[in-house]
């Protein structure tokens, strides 16, 4: 009995001895950590200069995404005070989880997923490689899967054939018909040149972006990924009411959305404030953006059961998760066919069109 006690007592003391060297070893690491005398906005400052492979446009988001989320609560904190659970805190509120009717501002489960996962958890990960910090705060933060607060305002097709009925007569009226129907990108849309366009066969086929750039103002350019380059099959309404708005252009007129009376691409915002200005004339009481109507048209490929990798390359996602993560409710047991994906889409554009009068 006596030494069963003592081998007890000897295992306790070994593992105190190893306890005791963690904290030493963890005090030694703090104190010799770069991070307790250098802010998170000092680490920013540095670490956006090293993406050097991403686009400007792209880096212009991560500093936006920054500055209106990360900055206001954590910018001025050295980096080994900024803990775990701060960050799952930042993200409840953000979201508005658990939230008792206070006065911050809820922002959407998307805008929050992108400031974490785009920017302050690959922040933190240059700190740690970097000797700032020893672990990443940033890492098994807890989120959502998908926004409920957000999906009750989704685009319906209620939505769309209102739209389409107020806007029907305007030159480029068409515009909503092919986002919510191709879920084409905005800048997909304004970089559309009649070159990539085979009205016979009803293909378009997507090889230049008209994006914003922060020092050229914008500019056109090619995809941002291998899978946005891409063809999409259009339903027949949309091919006629294509032809009918290349008769009533200018000649030799390049591109499908452009400036009246120019020969060059709509500018990305002034197609938003325009859209903007449709859907209030429309009395439509809910935002409707293009990226609305991206997941609109995401939504009911979904629906119909089409498989997550078909919509992803239909719609141009280079991550198939992406998709999963957005309508992860919705089955997945379809094979990929894009000619059945627009017919089902085409039965739908008729249904909404039906909805809101004929086309003119």
């Amino acid at each position: 009995m006596m030494n069963l006690d003592n081998r007890i007592q000897n295992n306790d003391i070994a593992t105190l001895k190893e306890q005791m060297a963690e904290l030493k070893a963890l005090m030694f690491n703090k104190q010799m950590l770069k991070g307790d005398t250098i802010t998170l906005d000092s680490l920013m400052d540095e670490w956006i200069k090293t993406k050097i492979d991403i686009t400007e446009n792209t880096s212009q988001k991560y500093k936006s995404l920054y500055k209106n989320h990360i900055r206001p609560v954590f910018g001025d904190m050295v980096l080994t005070g900024i803990e775990h659970s701060m960050v799952q805190t930042f993200v409840n509120d953000k979201l508005g989880l658990f939230s008792h009717g206070d006065s911050t501002e809820i922002y959407s489960l998307e805008t929050v997923k992108g400031a974490i996962q785009s920017v302050f958890k690959p922040l933190m990960e240059y700190a740690v490689t970097y000797d700032y910090i020893l672990k990443n705060p940033c890492k098994g933060i807890n989120m959502p899967k998908r926004d409920f607060r957000n999906h009750k305002k989704a685009c319906t097709e209620k939505d769309v054939a209102k739209l389409w009925e107020s806007v029907k007569s305007h030159r480029l009226g068409f515009t909503v018909l092919l986002l919510a129907t191709t879920g084409m990108r905005r800048e997909e849309l304004l970089g559309l040149k009649w070159e990539n366009i085979d009205l016979k066969k009803g293909i378009v086929h997507i090889k230049e972006v008209y994006a914003k750039n922060c020092q050229k103002g914008c500019a056109l350019k090619e995809p941002k990924t291998r899978g946005s380059r891409r063809h999409i099959l259009l339903i027949p309404k949309v091919v006629e009411l294509l032809k009918a708005h290349k008769a009533s252009q200018p000649k030799g007129c390049k591109f499908v959305v452009n400036v009246e009376g120019k020969n060059t691409p709509m500018h990305p915002d002034n197609y938003s404030h325009m859209l903007k200005r449709w859907v209030k004339n429309a009395r439509i009481r809910k935002p409707l953006t293009a990226h609305i109507f991206r997941h609109f048209a995401i939504q009911k490929f979904a629906r119909n059961g089409y498989s997550y990798s078909a919509i992803a390359q239909f719609s141009g996602h280079t991550n198939v998760d992406t998709i999963r993560d957005y309508y992860e409710d919705l089955d997945d047991y379809k094979s990929p066919v894009c000619k059945e994906m627009v017919k089902d889409m085409s039965k739908m554009a008729n249904k909404l069109l039906r909805k809101g009068g004929k086309v003119a």
